[in-house]
């Protein structure tokens, strides 16, 4: 009975572990869209004139990884790019080997939700964006 006691604990405690052996894909990775969804009303880059986005996700360590971000997007073809860069640092938690959440570590975005999803070579990351109260999906294709 103790050893049926014992695995039975070990068999928790690692079904309880978040799943971390997969690896968060790293690199330049090249956007291929977003969506943007605020009640009934959804944007896409397709909305858009023209959008160019991409990622460089660096590894810090093995729960952790940077994201810096640059894209414009020109919402007319007469109109002046709006321009972004931003870096974020998040914590991964994998809950499966090719999904998990991003929790960024910056305490502007406490409110937000990220998860994330790795299937054909392209890293979807959908997020709910607290201070705005809107869904945010990003596509990204995986070197």
């Amino acid at each position: 009975m103790m050893r049926f006691a014992l695995a039975l604990a070990v068999s928790l405690l690692f079904t309880a572990l978040p799943v971390s052996a997969a690896e968060f894909p790293t690199g330049e990775l090249i956007s291929t869209g977003f969506k943007v969804e605020k009640g009934d009303r959804v944007i896409t880059h397709m909305d858009m004139h023209r959008y160019e986005a991409k990622a460089q996700i660096t590894t810090l360590d093995a729960q952790r990884v940077e994201f810096i971000l640059n894209g414009r997007i020109w919402r007319l073809a007469t109109s002046s790019p709006h321009v972004d860069q931003r870096r974020d640092v998040f914590q991964v938690t994998w809950d499966s080997e090719t999904s998990g959440r991003l929790v960024n570590e910056n305490k502007q975005y406490t409110g937000d939700r990220s998860t994330f999803t790795i299937n054909d070579g392209l890293l979807t990351i959908k997020s709910w964006i607290s201070r705005n109260q809107l869904w945010e999906t990003q596509y990204y294709k995986i070197p």
